[in-house]
């Protein structure tokens, strides 16, 4: 191989592996706005809840996994915005889904004791509450979507090196162009040629 087919080699994979990283931060730009989009929603619900709900049998209980949901949104937003681990992520957006769908039953409840005068009174329309829910679990599942897609992403990001032999390494995927002249270069679903 020549100098400046080797030259052209190390270019190449220096502009693949930052055209990966520039398409990865811009997922992290993504996901920390739906966080903190969650986090706001999570703060709300906080609030509506105290409004709407202090008065019925179960208030401690629905405050306290209220404020739980409230640290777990706040926690992914920090991770996010610090463009933290995706499996880091992954996990404490199923901990924050399970807390949603748990708050999601605790409120059905509340409000089932209530209809029939056995768990105290809400106060006002509640169709703001659910409103917001709906629109809360719509942005934690897109969050789990998009951090999904972000984990796949990165795993189909990988680079390998493949030799003649069959034997693989970490680093690029190269094809010289075997007696073609040029080089191919491939990092995931990325690639490109110099040469012909």
């Amino acid at each position: 191989m020549t100098f400046n087919r080797t030259m052209l080699i190390a270019l190449a994979t220096s502009l693949a592996i930052t055209a990966g990283q520039s398409a990865q931060a811009a997922s992290y730009h993504h996901i920390d706005s739906l966080a903190v989009k969650l986090q706001c929603q999570a703060r709300e619900l906080y609030n509506e809840f105290k409004q709407h709900y202090r008065h019925v049998s179960g208030y401690s209980h629905l405050r306290s996994d209220a404020a739980n949901m409230y640290r777990t949104a706040a926690h992914v937003h920090k991770v996010a915005h610090q463009n933290g681990g995706v499996h880091h992520l992954k996990s404490d957006l199923a901990k924050a889904d399970r807390l949603f769908h748990h708050l999601e039953d605790v409120v059905a409840e509340l409000e089932h004791n209530t209809t029939h005068s056995f768990g105290g009174h809400t106060h006002g329309d509640l169709s703001h509450v659910h409103a917001l829910m709906r629109s809360m679990k719509t942005t934690l599942h897109h969050l789990r979507n998009d951090i999904e897609e972000m984990s796949y992403s990165y795993h189909s990001h990988r680079v390998y090196r493949s030799y003649p032999s069959g034997h693989s390494s970490h680093s690029g995927h190269f094809n010289s162009g075997h007696g073609h002249g040029g080089v191919t270069v491939r990092v995931g679903n990325f690639g490109f040629r110099i040469g012909h």
